[in-house]
């Protein structure tokens, strides 16, 4: 795996061939003796947390704003807008809002959440739906905010992951990269900034 380290991209392994990989590395550190983990596997889960419900139903891709109870707490901001904690019929959502202004239109805006609206895996972050008319894109809440949020937390707390852990969310992620490559997709930013812990 020497030619992860090489910014060129010939003869770099796939997504999938680092997800394989990954997946044999783990099963030689399960089989080791460990500490107590910090984390269980189910709680490092990078996404999927939501199972199927009427929210993934295609026939309630349009949400009515009504519908949608917004709360004031902001998850995340970035280039094109705010990620706001919200409730759907009774569950706990994230709505994406493009800020006025962006270089971004509203059209391109719902488009995003039609090229991610079929993408369903483990790993990926589910697109429940969108309001157009506001324009909002409704998708699931991941508790444990971004990666990059998640290992500074347990950096102040001085808690150190395992070799296995540590492979773990390697091979989820791979394993979302790999899914999005087989459907034709690049992930333009992939960052512990921009991965969601379940």
């Amino acid at each position: 795996m020497q030619e992860c380290w090489s910014f060129e991209a010939v003869g770099r392994p796939s997504f999938a061939q680092l997800s394989s990989f990954l997946d044999d590395h783990s099963e030689e550190e399960s089989n080791a003796p460990r500490r107590n983990p910090v984390i269980s596997r189910q709680e490092m889960a990078l996404a999927y947390s939501m199972k199927q419900s009427h929210l993934q139903n295609p026939e309630n891709w349009e949400i009515d704003p009504i519908d949608i109870k917004m709360n004031e707490e902001v998850l995340g901001k970035g280039h094109f807008g705010e990620v706001y904690k919200a409730s759907l019929h009774g569950r706990i959502v994230a709505v994406k809002t493009i800020k006025p202004g962006a270089p971004m239109t509203e059209e391109q805006f719902i488009k995003e959440a039609e090229t991610t609206r079929f993408l369903s895996h483990e790993n990926i972050v589910r697109t429940i739906g969108v309001c157009s008319y506001k324009p909002y894109i409704v998708i699931e809440f991941l508790p444990g905010g971004s990666l990059k949020k998640y290992l500074n937390n347990l950096n102040v707390r001085n808690i150190t992951l395992s070799p296995t852990e540590n492979l773990e969310i390697a091979r989820q992620i791979a394993c979302a990269m790999t899914h999005l490559e087989k459907n034709n997709y690049i992930h333009r930013d992939l960052a512990a900034r921009n991965i969601l812990v379940g």
